[in-house]
């Protein structure tokens, strides 16, 4: 017959080994909801083609950088808010300047729903650069509208 002692041991086994399963389980999620987050924050977008784009009259934003790494234009942009939906796309459209190397011109567009707020906001854009391609060159001078400067994209 075992002793009470052997079944008090075997009870705390199996108890210490439930809740260290059950901590790995929440910390799984909580590093599982990082990553989300982590997710949404670095979506990086394609630059939209639009051929009849058109400049609106007045920008409510301001573009306070701009550099390209690894194919992925970043943009760090500046406007008012704090309460609604904003969106930011990169447009070209199709147009390249004819010079050597060739030039395109890129603008943001800014839409914003619901908003009430005008805190600034400060936020990180990302688009992958691959339909700024010039189809017989290697190298296009970008021109980020409202952007004092250019950018060298060789591919």
């Amino acid at each position: 017959m075992k002793s009470p002692l052997f079944h008090l041991y075997t009870i705390l086994i199996i108890v210490m080994f439930a809740s260290c399963s059950g901590t790995k389980k929440s910390s799984d999620s909580k590093s599982e909801k990082l990553k989300s987050t982590q997710l949404k924050e670095e979506v990086i977008k394609h630059i939209k083609i639009e051929s009849d784009y058109k400049l609106p009259e007045k920008l409510d934003y301001t573009i306070k950088s701009v550099t390209l790494l690894d194919n992925i234009f970043t943009i760090e942009v500046t406007y008012k808010g704090g309460c609604g939906d904003h969106n930011f796309e990169l447009v070209f459209n199709r147009m390249f300047a004819k010079s050597f190397p060739v030039q395109a011109s890129l603008y943001l567009e800014h839409t914003s729903t619901n908003e009430t707020c005008s805190e600034e906001i400060t936020k990180t854009l990302r688009f992958f650069g691959d339909n700024v391609r010039h189809p017989k060159n290697k190298t296009v001078i970008c021109k980020v509208h409202s952007f004092d400067g250019k950018i060298t994209y060789n591919y």
